[in-house]
């Protein structure tokens, strides 16, 4: 039977956004045989629309048992769709072997979504060099910001501080409206002390409605660090705030409060720090001594019981989480 037509039928759901369609067009498909449905083709529509959902983890489920019942001989595009799900998953290692497998073919891509989606995956996981390298790749099928703006990343991590300022100019000449740009302009800026720049370029951040966090609590770190206003130190780490709600944040708005003497405010932030970080006791341990020394200055001992109260109910929540994890022994 002639599955071409069915196939292109679905693949027109799929462009015009209509994912849920398909469920309903495959269940009412009875003529067809089940070997042909369970067919890699039929799979990789079924996965797509699980994908075009958000919902990644349904999507790697169908594409892994493809890849089992192929032993691994699988399309090119399943590796792609497979190394997608699992960068979604957070599952990185995963995706960086399948996004692997999807470039080993002979056949290149002309789309730069899945170089850019490897260089993602390989800032992640600190390879500098191996990221830029992946998104040069991504801008010789087509030049993007996202791409520069990769590239640029890499560079600062290297400490090439010339080419990551080339790759930003680039970015900003395609899109001077990204607010990672912008942010890392800030970054580069602050480290070569431009600081009537590195200002502007935290404005034109805002302005642009960040959505990265963690640029956002690295500007705020690097205010601090370079002894610059701790009140810009304090929007970054607000905006952040706004993002995701976490003890590094609360931490970043701790120390620009008590830089502008705000000592009160700085320890219940650092309070809420704790809490969030239980998992983290390393980390704590710095947050907790930072926070008693505050209260010393302040000669408040309710407040430096308080720490305590909060260092010894995270310690607590650490205990009770690994004991779960462990089981019954």
């Amino acid at each position: 039977m002639n599955t071409v037509p069915y196939l292109d039928c679905l693949a027109k759901l799929l462009t015009h956004g209509l994912p849920k369609l398909i469920f309903t067009f495959l269940d009412q498909i009875e003529a067809l045989p089940r070997e042909m449905l369970d067919s890699e083709s039929f799979i990789l529509v079924e996965a797509k629309s699980l994908i075009l959902q958000n919902n990644y983890e349904d999507a790697a489920t169908v594409l892994e048992k493809v890849q089992a019942a192929y032993a691994g001989q699988i399309s090119q595009e399943t590796w792609r769709l497979l190394g997608e799900c699992y960068f979604q998953m957070q599952d990185f290692d995963k995706a960086l072997n399948s996004l692997n497998h999807a470039l080993s073919f002979e056949e290149t891509f002309e789309d730069p979504a899945v170089y850019i989606r490897l260089g993602h995956v390989l800032l992640l996981k600190k390879r500098w060099k191996q990221a830029r390298d992946a998104f040069l790749k991504s801008i010789r099928c087509r030049p993007t910001a996202e791409a520069w703006g990769g590239i640029a990343f890499a560079e600062y991590r290297s400490e090439d501080n010339d080419n990551c300022y080339e790759a930003l100019c680039e970015a900003n000449l395609l899109d001077n409206e990204r607010s990672d740009i912008w942010a890392q302009l800030t970054l580069l800026h602050l480290r070569f002390e431009n600081w009537s720049l590195a200002d502007h370029c935290f404005r034109q951040c805002l302005l642009m409605n960040p959505d990265s966090d963690e640029l956002l609590l690295e500007i705020g770190i690097e205010y601090l660090k370079r002894d610059r206003p701790p009140t810009v130190a304090e929007a970054a780490a607000r905006r952040a705030l706004k993002i995701r709600d976490t003890g590094q944040a609360h931490d970043v708005l701790a120390d620009a409060l008590a830089k502008q003497e705000f000592y009160e405010k700085a320890i219940l932030e650092l309070q809420v720090a704790l809490r969030l970080l239980y998992d983290q006791p390393d980390i704590r341990k710095g947050i907790f001594e930072k926070a008693l020394q505050l209260c010393q200055d302040l000669n408040d001992p309710p407040l430096a019981e308080s720490i305590h109260i909060a260092q010894r109910l995270a310690d607590q929540r650490l205990e009770e989480q690994m004991n779960a994890t462990q089981g019954p022994g």
